[in-house]
C-alpha cells in the first residue's frame, strides 16, 4: 500500500495544511507582481480547501486563530478584511455538510464521552507517568508502553499502544523537565531572534538614501517572519490535539529562524545591512 508519511492520517494533514496558509498569505502581501499574487492567494485558498476536505476537527480549531493572527498581522486592515471574507468564504462553500456535523461535534464531546473521553483519559495517563518520572521522562517514544501501567487491568488491552494524542502531553511525559525547559528554549529562542530581526529592519528603514531594493528585501524578511509565526502558532494550536513533537515541522520552523538570522547577520558584515 502506499505510504503517505506524516501526512496519512487526516489531523496530520489538516495541521500541515495550518502551517502552510501564513506563508502563502503573507507572501501574496510582500510581492508586487501580479502573477505571483494569483499563485498565493489561489495556494491559500486550496490549502483552506483542503483543510475542510479533511474533516478533521483539530485542524478547525487551529485554523481559526491562524485566520486570525493573518488579519491581525496585515498592514491595512480593510485590504485583510476583504482577504478574510474571501478566505471564511472558501470555507463555508467548500465544505459539506459532514464537515459541519464533525465541527459542532466539538461541542457535544466532553471528557466523559466520544474521543474526548479518551483523550482526557490518556492524558491524566500522561500526568501520572510525568509525576512518576518527572525529569527526564520515560523516554522518546515510550508513552504507548508506559501508559499499561497506570491503567486497570482490564482496560490495558484498549489502551497499550496508543499515542497520547497532544503534543504537550508527549512531551511532559515523554522527556520530563529537561524536555520541556529545551523546548520551550528553543521557543523562547527563536522568537527572541524573530524581534530582534524586526527591531533591526525597523531600524534600518528609518535611515535614508536606502535603495528600492533594500527596502523590498527588508520588507520580503518582515512577511517572512510573519509566515513562520503564523506557522508556529497553526503547529502549537492544532498540535494541542495530536502527537506531533517528533515531525520534522518544528524543527524546520526553528532552522528557518536560525537561517533568517544568520542571512541577516551576514548581510550585515557584508555592509549590505546595517544595524
Amino acid at each position: 500500500m502506499p505510504n503517505s508519511g506524516f501526512m496519512g492520517d487526516e489531523n496530520d494533514f489538516a495541521l500541515v495544511m495550518n502551517m502552510a496558509i501564513p506563508f502563502a498569505y503573507f507572501m501574496f502581501l510582500e510581492t508586487s507582481s501580479t502573477k505571483k499574487k494569483i499563485l498565493y492567494l489561489s495556494a491559500c485558498c486550496i490549502f483552506i480547501a483542503a483543510n475542510v476536505a479533511s474533516l478533521s476537527r483539530g485542524g478547525f480549531v487551529g485554523l481559526v486563530p491562524v485566520i486570525l493572527y493573518c488579519w491581525y498581522k496585515t498592514p491595512k486592515k480593510f485590504l485583510s478584511t476583504i482577504i478574510v471574507a474571501i478566505m471564511i468564504s472558501i470555507l463555508y462553500f467548500s465544505a459539506s455538510p459532514k464537515y459541519w456535523q464533525e465541527v459542532k461535534s466539538i461541542k457535544e464531546e466532553n471528557i466523559q464521552k466520544g474521543t474526548g473521553a479518551g483523550r482526557w483519559y490518556l492524558w491524566k495517563c500522561a500526568l501520572r507517568i510525568f509525576l512518576d518520572h518527572p525529569i527526564i521522562g520515560v523516554g522518546q517514544g515510550n508513552f504507548p508502553w508506559n501508559v499499561q501501567l497506570y491503567e486497570p487491568l482490564t482496560a490495558k488491552r484498549l489502551h497499550g499502544g496508543k499515542a497520547v494524542h497532544s503534543l504537550y502531553f508527549t512531551l511532559i511525559s515523554e522527556l520530563g523537565l529537561i524536555g520541556i525547559l529545551l523546548f520551550s528554549g528553543m521557543l523562547y529562542s527563536s522568537y527572541k531572534d524573530l524581534k530582534w530581526i524586526l527591531k533591526k529592519e525597523k531600524e534600518f528603514l528609518l535611515k535614508q538614501n536606502q535603495s528600492k531594493q533594500i527596502i523590498q528585501q527588508l520588507h520580503k524578511i518582515k512577511f517572512i517572519i510573519f509566515g513562520i509565526t503564523g506557522a508556529m502558532l497553526g503547529y502549537l494550536v492544532s498540535g494541542a490535539f495530536l502527537s506531533v513533537l517528533y515531525y520534522p515541522h518544528f524543527w524546520l520552523l526553528i532552522s528557518l529562524c536560525v537561517a533568517l538570522k544568520n542571512t541577516v547577520i551576514n548581510s550585515k558584515l557584508e555592509g549590505n545591512y546595517s544595524a
